[in-house]
């Protein structure tokens, strides 16, 4: 895990955003903004990370994962979706090992839209995922520069966000086999 106090103070001089107005803009004081920088507070409102990042015009879930936070909508969708988890404990494979995405096989009751909506949801993600792993390289970029250690952290970061994107594609890949059999099924059927 990437270091808050440091991915808060890269972007922060990014955006050419003072402590002052960073602090003011999240309704938190100049000191409790130093300290985070400084590595002695951590951010723990989820209001406040947000206020961050929308200050400085960053995403804000690069700020949650350097806090080690889940945002609320995210753990509740995670907690929801079997493939969510699956991507999830994929990344968290030791990198020797080839994890493959398993999606179950939709339900026939189930309502076309909905896998559909699913499907949708999860070419979405993998998009955001992609987003930030770009991120993460323009920030490794930034610290190496600065002969930095963390850039390396950043690299590993966006390879493990890349990960999870390519998971998410090969769980939509056996979403849209799984509805194709179902229709070349119905098919056969309606042909006897």
């Amino acid at each position: 895990m990437v270091d808050f106090d440091l991915t808060l103070r890269i972007a922060r001089q990014r955006a050419g955003v003072t402590q002052q107005a960073l602090a003011e803009a999240a309704g938190v004081t100049q000191a409790y903004v130093s300290n985070i920088e400084s590595g002695r507070a951590r951010p723990t409102s989820t209001p406040t990370i947000t206020a961050f990042a929308e200050t400085l015009g960053i995403d804000p879930d690069i700020l949650f994962a350097a806090a080690g936070q889940l945002p609320a909508d995210v753990a509740y969708y995670a907690a929801h979706h079997v493939a969510a988890i699956k991507a999830v404990r994929a990344m968290m494979a030791d990198e020797g090992q080839k994890p493959q995405l398993v999606v179950p096989e939709p339900d026939p009751r189930n309502v076309r839209d909905g896998v559909e909506m699913f499907r949708c949801s999860c070419i979405d993600h993998a998009a955001h995922l992609r987003v930030h792993a770009g991120d993460c390289d323009g920030y490794a970029q930034s610290a190496s520069n600065k002969g930095s250690v963390t850039g390396r952290d950043y690299a590993l970061e966006a390879q493990r966000c890349r990960r999870a994107a390519d998971l998410i594609d090969t769980g939509v890949d056996q979403i849209d086999a799984s509805l194709q059999a179902r229709k070349d099924l119905g098919k056969l059927h309606r042909e006897r």
